[in-house]
């Protein structure tokens, strides 16, 4: 994190005022662009025959270790109170458990940059979801951003050359699905943060994850021991823990501090280097329906604008 400052709730309206400060959009810019490299990565995961829980499992893993190294140089305290043990598992299972193992299904049968497309229509269900809670406002453009990101799912669904196989359309609803276990996570995280630092949140709500998919693999009988040295598979999950635990404990830095509508607007920028990552590794190219989806996602996701905050 840039900062690594202690985010008490008591300051956060002071810190939302700033919610478009060009901080936060420079940390918005690098989450987004590690983020994108994710999708990739779990493509060449899922090349495997490993189970998708046991990916996610060490993906959790992984993540968990890294942030521990860090709480541990910074000397961090982990906080344990009956709030942040009932944030850990709430958030871990809307934002880690659910949507990682259900992405890792849905890579197995999706190119890695309609994935990524997917990932922009958080901002839209976002929107969606803080509206119902009456904390965001809908605007006609707002409004008009929300029906272009279904609209841009619809170009990938119904046209016959969008997909490799049209077997693969319930995938994307997969897909979509897990976007909106992260809206809901984000609007979650904006609501019920207990205080402090972004990371070692994260840490606890990775150590949830982790605790809680542990007994899961093994009672499905698909638990995987990575091999040594490390091959394709092992450094992808490595690869993804790492980009993951920078990249989401940006998001919930920026959730905390510019609100859930501004962070949400990360995918503006994991759509993009996803597609342009996949490009990069797999040679995807796509068809011109799938480039028209593109398109509707980033008019939608400039439309769907940052909330504006007040100084209190």
């Amino acid at each position: 994190m840039a900062d690594n400052e202690t985010l008490e709730r008591s300051q956060v309206p002071h810190k939302m005022a700033n919610a478009g400060g060009a901080s936060n959009w420079l940390l918005l810019i690098a989450a987004g662009f590690t983020w994108g490299a994710t999708y990739s990565l779990a493509k060449i995961a899922t090349q495997s025959d490993i189970h998708p829980l046991a990916l996610n499992f060490w993906q959790a893993v992984f993540g968990l270790d890294a942030l521990l190294l860090y709480t541990a140089i910074r000397r961090r305290r982990f906080p344990l109170s009956k709030e942040h043990i009932e944030f850990y598992l709430i958030a871990g299972v809307l934002g880690t458990i659910i949507p990682g193992v259900l992405y890792f299904v849905a890579a197995r049968e999706l190119p890695a940059g309609i994935l990524a497309i997917t990932i922009a229509t958080v901002p839209m269900l976002t929107l969606v979801v803080s509206r119902a809670l009456g904390s965001e406002n809908l605007s006609v453009a707002r409004l008009v951003g929300i029906l272009l990101g279904a609209v841009g799912i619809l170009f990938i669904l119904v046209p016959d050359t969008s997909l490799p196989d049209a077997s693969a359309a319930p995938f994307v609803i997969l897909a979509v699905f897990c976007a909106l276990c992260y809206a809901i996570e984000n609007v979650y995280i904006d609501f019920r943060m207990p205080a402090g630092e972004a990371l070692t949140i994260l840490c606890g709500m990775m150590a949830v994850a982790a605790l809680i998919m542990g007994p899961i693999v093994i009672v499905f009988d698909v638990f995987w021991w990575p091999q040594w040295p490390l091959g394709a598979v092992e450094w992808a999950i490595v690869g993804m823990a790492l980009f993951n635990a920078f990249a989401y404990g940006t998001f919930v830095h920026l959730v905390n501090t510019a609100g859930p509508v501004f962070a949400s607007q990360t995918a503006y920028v994991v759509t993009l280097s996803g597609v342009g990552w996949c490009r990069l590794i797999f040679g995807e190219s796509h068809s011109k329906w799938v480039i028209a989806a593109t398109a509707c996602m980033m008019v939608g996701l400039a439309l769907v604008r940052p909330r504006k905050r007040t100084v209190v």
